[in-house]
């Protein structure tokens, strides 16, 4: 149902696109001044992304459709970019993956893309597009009854779907979930979301490249609930966030945060790493899960193996390329017997007079 008002509130047109059922959640003007409505349709039981294009006066102009089991109606996000090119984001409920499907002006497929973490329990949430058409997606990845591992996850996809580099973010133990992302004019990103444990409102900033710049939470009055709805950025480079906060006295707050470049209460060191650093794993001994941290200052092909006491490799964890970073994966020995294994980071870089880095460390497992 799509209805058109002018600049005074008077109704000017309406009209409907009536099919099995489906429902509008992202409505946008491309840059020809056409309406793109992004949501779902329900087909033989399966939700499927659908985009719609419009004329100014409401004519019909294409509708299409990708997919089958995307998740639940509400979570749909839309990004019309540059080129009037349209991406729509949720998660694939079938195989618990971010989704990502690019819709050209023209209402064709260009391409679609699933990402599935290490950990395997991957929630799409919202996206957004920079001046060159490249693709920002972010959400949150975890272990299923978890929810303490959840981290906030954000991949940048090139105009052609190539995967350019994921970040995933948590700060100490708690688990954190991202909402929304927001983009300014020099493609820095910053996304907002709330930590599980302790109920507040944390936002996030990366650069173009993917670098960690700072992050910050917030912890309304009440020291109780605090849930974000939204993220933005202006000109100036000023952060908002809006959302809720719940205290006794008067219960669920509009809550509405506004931080400037760079915060004085956000943690606003330099985070990029120095120099190549693989940590201990924790917990040491495990069972059957277990994390893996390492870090490295230039940017490469990385791969991360596990090997058995006989030298043989039984789990890959990374094998892509990463930016310069700070890193953790999750390792679940769920089909592995009792033992000694030994992981091995391996990064790959012509910026390295060898060519590469390479260390192994030893880990136990305890059933």
């Amino acid at each position: 149902f799509l209805v058109k008002f002018d600049s005074d509130g008077n109704l000017v047109n309406q009209t409907f696109y009536n099919s099995s059922g489906e429902g509008g959640r992202k409505i946008s003007l491309d840059g020809a001044g056409k309406i793109i409505i992004g949501g779902y349709v329900n087909d033989n039981d399966s939700l499927s992304f659908i985009a719609l294009k419009y004329e100014q006066n409401l004519d019909f102009v294409w509708a299409s459709r990708y997919g089958q089991g995307i998740a639940g109606q509400e979570v749909i996000d839309m990004s019309v970019d540059i080129n009037s090119n349209i991406i729509l984001t949720s998660t694939n409920i079938i195989s618990t993956d971010y989704e990502t499907v690019k819709i050209g002006s023209n209402g064709v497929v260009e391409w679609s893309k699933l990402y599935n973490s290490t950990s395997g329990w991957d929630f799409g949430r919202a996206v957004v597009t920079d001046n060159f058409g490249n693709v920002y997606v972010t959400g949150h990845t975890g272990l299923s009854g978890f929810p303490l591992f959840s981290r906030m996850t954000t991949i940048k996809y090139s105009p052609e779907g190539e995967e350019l580099w994921m970040q995933s973010y948590a700060d100490s133990l708690d688990g954190w979930n991202a909402k929304d992302i927001a983009i300014d004019n020099s493609s820095n990103l910053y996304v907002v979301g709330w930590t599980y444990n302790e109920s507040n409102i944390a936002a996030i900033k990366y650069n173009s490249e993917g670098s960690f710049q700072w992050s910050i939470t917030y912890n309304g009055p009440g020291n109780s609930t605090d849930n974000p709805s939204a993220i933005d950025v202006d000109p100036n480079g000023n952060v908002y966030t809006t959302g809720n906060s719940f205290d006794e006295s008067s219960g669920y707050d509009i809550a509405v945060i506004k931080y400037t470049q760079a915060p004085t209460n956000v943690e606003s060191e330099d985070k990029s790493p120095s120099s190549f650093s693989l940590k201990q794993n924790y917990p040491n001994p495990f069972n059957p899960s277990t994390k893996i941290n390492w870090q490295s200052p230039v940017s490469g092909h990385q791969t991360l193996k596990i090997y058995d006491l006989l030298g043989n490799e039984v789990a890959t964890l990374i094998d892509e390329y990463k930016p310069v970073g700070n890193y953790e994966v999750d390792f679940n020995a769920t089909a592995l017997s009792s033992g000694i294994y030994f992981y091995r980071i391996a990064i790959h870089s012509d910026k390295l007079q060898s060519g590469e880095f390479v260390e192994t460390k030893k880990m136990t497992l305890l059933k």
